[in-house]
């Protein structure tokens, strides 16, 4: 097939997955330049004694400690999505480090600068407070209607909850009266403008991000705007929850199956229900779907504390699950999620619900659960675990859809694919996300060899391509669920093929860092085929023996930070066989990450079984633990070709600890 065949091929399995109305709205935004100008969306004059009547705060927004990052801020340090920082004590809000939008969005989010208010509350010192105002009055100066990307609709949505809450926690702040005036002006040209131009082209959590701005700025703002604003606001509120209701699931998942995108839905819907209780419980039960959501993160944490890297997701955005559980364990009253959380800082629930909040978590009692095993039969995501401890054996099986038909660019082609955490630590890790950028490097981290689960013909499972586009996907289907013991699913992502291939695979946890992991690949036709299992490991392990069948890694005893600070180039999937990713070193620990026993050993032992020409080899490539940070990392691969009707594959995983 010729690459333009190719490509519209491509296009055409992508595009007929979309809703009519995202053709209609895509058109509209394709037109939209043509349509904008100043003058559709004016300015008000800005009124300075309504704008300098006190505001009502829209969470408790107290702080006790100054965050280090704001120290940084004040000299004019900006570090975003991964690459070096940059000092610019005068902002250019149109410049990027190589032109990279996803940066240039982060500065515009304005969320950054919620580190100087937080500063400001906790120490009195105006530094951090004029530094905050002063961006603001920049921004609006050097930002005119609808020039730059700052007015896109998403950053526009991020910005607006995040000046509301600058506005709010600097009130009393030297240089706010000067700024207030201003700011209020701008933001009623921003959601005058954001009311008619809602990403419905994508929907998902750029829709969600939308009408959240839109609800947040009707609730706390609406007296400050004028009344045809104010009027034009009112239907966001309701309609922000109908649509939270629909994009969430009965097990708590959002549709777009990303461990980052759930943290960050779950954030801005517990932010405004806390904010606004009575305007919510119009819409519906939000509490209790609120509640779910946050047991679903509950039961997704690893024992080291993070959550899985599924899909879209990067450590620590929009912020740690723990921090975000601690603030539901409080408001819930869940001892359970506080035995998840342990000692950790508490800054995020000061800031939510203030001293008060901090009090009644620390007045739970934390107790580990009950319950140990879930298949979230939504989502597709099955969890066994040996127990809560921070030293138990943690399996995830993926069995769901890689995301909703219609929005499927934060998906990986890693369906039924199997993460590990033996005795505590991880064992066999996604490959995360290292850049949004299209490319090599996101082609490689989004493909099938780069995750724990088998790979035909060198195809990916699910076809994904560009930076987030998908055309024909691959749909598992939960067949057996034993709690806590095993999972059968299976996928239909290799039936397209000219000899069509399913892929079957249970999972067993049979106690004591012991695994059994069966494949089977059923054809319907005598064409040979090329069948790899693929394991990649955590960055500690290193290879110790290597043989016919079976492999023996051994754990470092002091296995690297989860998100380590140092950058490293983009990791080419050509290179990776051969071992020449480039290699990231930490500059410190993750206190999320923990350091494994210095007096033991673990040793992983692996054993494949299967026709006589499987064959293993061990490969180098990349692990991504951040934006554009990448470690070298050992991977296992079983490799057969055969034209076998149906073709078993068997793999024994047992990691013991053993005593130096």
């Amino acid at each position: 097939m010729s690459s333009f065949v190719q490509t519209i091929d491509r296009f055409y399995h992508t595009l007929r997955h979309l809703k009519p109305t995202q053709f209609y709205h895509r058109l509209r935004r394709m037109l939209r330049p043509y349509q904008l100008a100043a003058d559709d969306y004016p300015r008000p004059d800005s009124k300075p004694e309504s704008a300098l009547v006190p505001l009502e705060r829209p969470l408790a927004l107290e702080a006790e400690a100054v965050p280090t990052r704001a120290d940084e801020l004040v000299e004019g340090r900006f570090e975003f999505v991964g690459r070096p920082p940059v000092v610019m004590d005068s902002i250019d809000w149109q410049w990027a480090p190589e032109n990279d939008d996803l940066w240039q969005f982060n500065l515009h989010y304005f969320e950054w600068a919620l580190d100087l208010a937080r500063a400001w509350r906790a120490s009195g010192e105006t530094q951090y407070a004029r530094r905050a105002l002063d961006a603001i009055d920049d921004w609006i100066a050097s930002n005119p209607f609808p020039q730059g990307s700052g007015w896109h609709p998403y950053p526009t949505s991020r910005r607006l909850v995040a000046w509301s809450k600058l506005l709010a926690a600097l009130q009393e702040a030297p240089g706010w009266s000067e700024v207030a005036p201003e700011a209020f002006t701008s933001i009623e040209q921003q959601v005058d403008y954001l009311a008619d131009w809602p990403e419905y082209d994508l929907e998902g959590n750029h829709l969600l991000a939308n009408l959240h701005a839109l609800a947040w700025t009707s609730i706390h703002l609406g007296n400050r705007l004028s009344p045809r604003v104010r009027r034009k606001l009112v239907p966001f509120v309701e309609q922000f929850w109908h649509e939270w209701i629909r994009q969430t699931r009965r097990d708590g998942s959002h549709e777009e199956n990303a461990f980052s995108y759930q943290l960050l839905v779950l954030k801005d819907a517990f932010e405004l229900f806390i904010s606004a209780p009575e305007r919510a419980s119009e819409c519906g039960d939000i509490e209790t779907r609120l509640e779910a959501m946050f047991q679903f993160v509950a039961t997704l944490i690893r024992p080291e504390g993070t959550g899985p890297m599924v899909n879209d997701t990067v450590p620590g955005y929009p912020m740690e699950a723990r921090p975000l559980l601690a603030a539901g364990a409080s408001w819930f009253e869940r001892d359970d999620w506080a035995h998840l959380c342990g000692n950790i800082d508490l800054e995020y629930v000061r800031w939510t619900l203030g001293a008060s909040g901090v009090e009644q978590y620390r007045a739970l009692e934390p107790a580990p659960s009950e319950h140990t095993s879930f298949c979230h039969a939504d989502s597709g995501y099955a969890v066994m675990r040996e127990g809560w401890a921070p030293d138990d054996d943690y399996t995830l099986v993926d069995a769901g859809p890689i995301g909703p038909d219609h929005i499927p660019g934060h998906a990986h082609a890693d369906t039924l694919q199997v993460l590990l955490s033996a005795k505590g630590l991880p064992l066999l890790v996604d490959p995360g996300v290292y850049t949004y950028d299209a490319g090599e490097a996101r082609d490689w981290f989004r493909s099938t060899p780069a995750h724990n689960t088998v790979s035909v013909d060198d195809r990916n499972q699910s076809e994904v391509w560009d930076a987030f586009r998908v055309a024909r996907r691959a749909r598992a289907a939960i067949e057996e669920w034993s709690p806590g013991r095993s999972i059968t699913a299976s996928h239909d992502g290799y039936e397209r093929l000219d000899a069509p291939v399913r892929h079957r695979r249970a999972v067993h946890y049979e106690g004591e860092s012991c695994w059994r992991i069966d494949d089977e690949l059923i054809t319907k036709g005598r064409q040979s085929h090329t069948y790899r299992l693929h394991f990649q490991l955590a960055e500690h392990y290193t290879l110790e023996t290597l043989e016919a069948t079976e492999v023996t890694w051994t754990a470092s005893a002091s296995p690297p930070p989860s998100s380590p600070d140092s950058q490293s180039n983009p990791p080419s999937s050509s290179r990776v066989a051969d071992g020449g990713c480039p290699e990231s070193q930490p500059s410190g620990s993750s206190s999320m990450s923990r350091p494994m026993e210095t007096d033991a050993t673990l040793k992983a032992h692996f054993e494949c079984m299967g026709p006589p020409k499987l064959s293993l080899h061990v490969e180098y490539g990349p692990v991504s633990r951040g934006w554009r940070r990448a470690r070298r990392a050992p991977r296992l691969v079983a490799t057969l070709e055969t034209s076998g009707r149906v073709t078993t594959l068997e793999t024994y995983i047992q990691v013991r600890r053993r005593d130096r």
